[in-house]
């Protein structure tokens, strides 16, 4: 009977002492308020598009599945792969049942994949699962549409956003990539980046002021997704921290956030870095709004719809397209 209870004992200080998944599942399980709103015409919008979900990509790894926004009406020569957030640990390409048709409607393929969460896969699997994303874009569109595709963009919220600018870095320093144990087979070139909302230094000192409000979260976040405990005294923090990896090759990005629970000191540093590495970069930030607020067209109107103009006017400029009205 001894034996049982302290083996009980034992497993239950192995899973809340030497693991992150208690933080994990408590933030899994948390209901929170849907943030992905569409303006009043969304509807309208998605008028004549070609949407299929929960689509396979050919992957090493679990959860390997995309949703896909095309307009058949408007000549494409671009995909969008983007990565959701959800802390590295949750959340779904549904996050992107609005906005991704938005785009679409703008003239670009859209991919919105899913991938493997942390803890039980760490860095650098999501960067991985991104690669085989991008190689399938590639033929699905030249298998399915006979599109050959000219390009890609990248774009993520949240920690989809430190996903698709680490892939960058990576794409842009065969290095980076060796260090961290990801080989790259993309052809696609990555013409651009859209990131949301996105921390992008995991080696930043958790003590600071910026992070009074994240620092609990952090230290789990990172313990999760990092995958040690003692992340903050390992090299993966510093590969999985975009904002230090930056070289002339990094990709043009447009960069949004807002000041409230999210990392807005961060994406202004990253704007810093990339203008005095001479690389195209916009940015829209806001003091008074929330992390992830760009998808909340109901609650965040003006902000979210400024956000959405300035993404295509990115694109377009990137592509050489004329601006075309949503």
């Amino acid at each position: 009977m001894w034996i049982i209870i302290i083996t009980i004992l034992l497993f239950f200080v192995y899973i809340f002492v030497l693991t992150p998944y208690p933080f994990v599942w408590l933030l899994r399980f948390k209901k929170e308020e849907q943030t992905e709103k569409g303006p009043k015409n969304i509807n309208e919008i998605k008028t004549g598009l070609i949407i299929k979900t929960n689509l396979p990509y050919p992957s090493a790894y679990p959860q390997s599945t995309f949703d896909f926004y095309y307009d058949p009406l408007t000549p494409v020569r671009h995909v969008i792969v983007w990565v959701h957030g959800g802390s590295f640990i949750s959340g779904t390409s549904a996050g992107m049942k609005n906005f991704g048709p938005m785009l679409a409607k703008q003239g670009y393929a859209v991919c919105a994949m899913n991938y493997a969460y942390a803890p039980r896969y760490s860095f650098p699997v999501q960067i991985r699962q991104v690669d085989e994303m991008l190689c399938y874009a590639k033929t699905f569109m030249l298998e399915n549409y006979q599109i050959n595709l000219e390009g890609a963009f990248l774009g993520g919220d949240s920690a989809g956003a430190n996903i698709s600018a680490c892939y960058a870095t990576m794409d842009a320093n065969e290095t980076l990539a060796s260090q961290s144990k990801v080989k790259l087979h993309n052809s696609l070139p990555i013409q651009g980046l859209l990131l949301f909302c996105g921390p992008y230094d995991f080696t930043e000192d958790l003590q600071k002021e910026e992070f009074r409000q994240l620092k609990t979260f952090l230290k789990y976040i990172g313990w999760s997704y990092l995958g040690h405990k003692s992340w903050m005294k390992r090299q993966e923090k510093v590969l999985a921290s975009p904002l230090i990896n930056i070289n002339s090759h990094f990709p043009p990005a447009y960069i949004c956030d807002g000041k409230k629970f999210s990392f807005m000191w961060q994406g202004k540093k990253l704007v810093k870095v990339l203008e005095e590495k001479g690389i195209d970069v916009k940015s829209r930030f806001y003091d008074d709004m929330p992390h992830e607020f760009q998808f909340n067209f109901v609650k965040y109107p003006e902000e979210s719809k400024q956000v959405f103009k300035e993404s295509v006017a990115f694109l377009d400029r990137m592509t050489g397209k004329e601006k075309k009205e949503c």
